[in-house]
């Protein structure tokens, strides 16, 4: 119409090509001709398939199984495109469940068909318990994307039915201008899919529970990104809400023993293979990636300078008969072996005082021993005086003893220089390679002084003086204070 803007005279043949039966178009040519077009064709194709709603959700769930099912993220497991919750496995090991194209679910929906299913999967596998409950999260489509995917998914299939040989190109008698025009298309709709399929799943839904004695319930993020993979996209989202965790240290294991897992944690040791279950199991835990990431922190015990305030020592197993600990490992003193089921997580205050009568036992083992030898008189020296002469047999002179020589090594000093880029390092490694060897023989007298000296040429700002300040009046400093120049 006269005055009508280049758009939307663009626009309106564009949509004559879709739709028109005897349109045809070759670039920027359009005529009519006296056969239907090739695209009047996919078009008829394409509206049947809406009553075969299945023929569409199975290219989507291939399309996802081909493209997503190896870039699993930071999960351990990604399962595609159950229409059942038996099909779910119930692994010990975090699982995004991208659910099928039929569930979809909008913001704010709490009774979303896609949100219905995962409370149906979250709680059973077919007809049994599903016991791994902390293990699984789901990925859901957009409702209204979800109908732009489906309608891309259709006009793809159609235009497959007619280019997808060259057959079918003769079967159809098409000329070779509609052949390529098919091709074009095909790859066009081809490509419009997988677009479609990114936008369209990014519904999170997560189960959490916030304290043991609540119900379980539900969390919903938008996992946008990025990313081209669904499984990174979810994960990114996940480990940024802290809601899925890839890293997990031995003082996050303590606060879980302390706060959440108080009830088993009172009796002062717990098995590796039953934390992990709790873990698994519920909610109110963090969601661990998988075992590894337990044992991992596990083995950081080693590196933890406050282990005996902060976390945890390490024992092989328990002797119910002498109740005794098997096999302790105790932190920057003892080497913390392979982690297994059986391994027990112990609380440091048992651990140190099992250690002291440890000690103790040896320290007493070792002066009978002692006092045995000093009873016995070895052949040869009957009548010796108490002054420590002995008398040389034959003449009866006496010999004075020679003095015995005082103890040697008897004080260490040393001074170290700490790489500022490093001094975590280099401070673990001076705790493990020196001061436990001069600190492990019993009766040290073991004095350590720290000094540190730091210079910043503007001047440190007023925050961190402040907090400088406090923290060193609250660690005991006997001098701290900022200069001025």
């Amino acid at each position: 119409m006269p005055g009508d803007t280049v758009g939307n005279f663009g626009s309106a043949l564009h949509l004559l090509s879709d739709r028109a039966t005897y349109l045809y178009s070759d670039g920027d040519r359009y005529w009519y001709d006296i056969s239907a077009s090739v695209s009047r064709i996919a078009r008829d194709y394409a509206d049947r398939l809406r009553e075969r709603p299945d023929d569409t959700w199975a290219e989507i769930v291939r399309r996802l199984t081909e493209h997503e099912l190896r870039a699993r993220g930071a999960f351990a497991r990604v399962h595609i495109g159950s229409e059942d919750t038996g099909d779910i496995p119930d692994d010990a090991a975090a699982r995004l469940v991208i659910v099928h194209p039929r569930y979809r679910h909008s913001r704010g929906d709490e009774a979303s068909t896609a949100m219905m299913f995962a409370r149906r999967a979250l709680e059973t596998r077919g007809s049994s318990q599903r016991v791994n409950r902390n293990m699984v999260v789901f990925l859901a489509p957009d409702a209204r994307r979800m109908e732009e995917l489906e309608e891309a998914a259709r006009e793809y299939l159609a235009w497959r039915s007619i280019a997808a040989s060259e057959e079918r190109i003769r079967e159809l008698d098409l000329s070779a201008q509609q052949a390529a025009q098919a091709r074009n298309r095909l790859k066009g709709t081809d490509q419009t899919v997988s677009l479609r399929i990114a936008c369209a799943y990014h519904w999170l839904l997560v189960p959490v529970q916030p304290q043991p004695d609540r119900p379980i319930g539900w969390e919903v993020h938008r996992a946008d990104g990025a990313r081209e993979r669904l499984a990174e996209r979810a994960s990114d989202k996940l480990c940024q809400a802290d809601l899925l965790r890839i890293v997990h240290g031995a003082r996050s294991i303590r606060y879980d023993l302390d706060n959440r897992l108080a009830s088993v944690w009172q009796h002062g040791w717990i098995q590796v293979g039953e934390l992990w279950t709790y873990y698994c199991r519920h909610p109110y835990l963090p969601r661990l990636r998988d075992r590894a990431v337990l044992e991992d922190g596990i083995l950081g015990v080693a590196n933890q300078l406050t282990w005996d305030t902060e976390a945890f020592a390490v024992a092989s197993g328990y002797d119910e008969h002498t109740g005794r600990l098997l096999g302790l490992a105790i932190p920057h003193q003892d080497q913390i072996g392979q982690v297994t089921d059986q391994t027990l997580l112990v609380r440091p205050d048992l651990a140190l005082a099992q250690r002291e009568r440890e000690l103790a036992e040896r320290a007493a083992a070792v002066g009978l021993s002692a006092g045995q030898a000093e009873g016995s008189v070895p052949a040869g020296t009957a009548g010796v005086p108490p002054g420590g002469a002995i008398a040389e047999p034959g003449t009866g002179t006496s010999i004075a003893a020679e003095p015995r020589p005082g103890p040697k090594n008897t004080r260490f000093f040393g001074v170290a220089r700490i790489s500022p880029d490093r001094y975590a390092r280099d401070l673990t490694r001076l705790s493990q390679e020196i001061i436990q060897q001069l600190a492990a023989p019993e009766g040290v007298d073991l004095e350590i002084r720290v000094e540190i000296s730091a210079r910043k040429p503007d001047g440190y700002p007023d925050d961190k003086v402040r907090n400088v300040t406090e923290n060193a009046s609250t660690l005991k400093f006997e001098v701290y204070g900022f200069e001025d120049q």
